[in-house]
């Protein structure tokens, strides 16, 4: 890695991520001339990365000096790798405040966004203005997936039939 502690040539980003991975105990990878697919094993996701859609790749540190890889990509899209999982910003949403939300999100966050929103269902007056903002952050997250090149079209439809069965409990 340059002095900088940025790689930019596509060979050295292919290394780089791969390298970062071998050594990480919750990732995995396999890969091509074209693209690197990382497995998260905490939940079995897998992301393909096309290198060519690569800019940069930065080893940083988090604040108690874990390494981690921050991934450039195109269209100002960063994705970042730690030891166990996949990081990315997630999307705005129509009345959202993403300042309520961490600046990076994972795919387990969903699980506890979930959890809360049919737990916010389970009560009596369960449409309220808090589980509107949760169902929000769950689709935020669920965006924000899917704009570094995750599937989540399973994710999708565990919040639709949710709400279509609390629709059909309070009618």
């Amino acid at each position: 890695m340059s002095q900088s502690g940025a790689v930019s040539s596509t060979g050295g980003m292919l290394e780089e991520i791969i390298g970062f991975i071998g050594r990480s105990s919750g990732l995995k990878a396999s890969y091509n001339s074209s693209v690197v697919e990382i497995s998260q094993l905490s939940d079995k996701r897998i992301l393909a990365l096309f290198l060519s859609d690569l800019e940069t790749v930065l080893l940083r540190e988090d604040q108690d000096g874990k390494p981690f890889l921050q991934l450039n990509l195109r269209g100002n899209k960063k994705i970042l790798l730690t030891d166990q999982l996949i990081g990315f910003k997630p999307k705005q949403t129509i009345g959202l405040d993403l300042k309520k939300l961490p600046r990076v999100v994972t795919t387990p966050d969903l699980i506890s966004v979930l959890e809360a929103v049919e737990e916010a269902l389970s009560s009596p007056d369960c449409l309220t203005p808090e589980t509107e903002m949760l169902k929000k952050a769950y689709f935020s997250i669920v965006l924000g997936a899917e704009s570094i090149g995750f599937n989540m079209s399973a994710e999708r439809q565990w919040v639709t039939r949710l709400m279509a069965s609390v629709k059909m409990k309070s009618a």
